[in-house]
């Protein structure tokens, strides 16, 4: 039973780690010059380095490309003075 827990961890780690490895390659901008690094990151140091990328860089990517197509504006009414 260990043997099968041990081997479904190992197996989400590794479809965790090739996830982040797709994910920073195809949607880092073209011209990004930490886009290598990042890379090396995630492959060097495997399921931390992928977790690091997954928090740190992610969601800041996916705020940027909600802003950059909607002009810079916010999205939502919070914090406009919205009745």
């Amino acid at each position: 039973m260990l043997v099968v827990l041990v081997g479904a961890v190992n197996l989400a780690d590794l479809a965790f780690w090739i996830w982040m490895i797709v994910d920073c390659t195809v949607h880092e901008p073209r011209g990004a010059s930490n886009r290598p690094a990042w890379i090396v990151l995630i492959v060097l140091t495997h399921c931390v380095g992928a977790a690091i990328y997954f928090f740190a860089r992610r969601p800041k990517r996916k705020i940027e490309a909600v802003m950059s197509k909607a002009g810079g504006a916010p999205t939502s009414s919070i914090g406009r003075g919205a009745p």
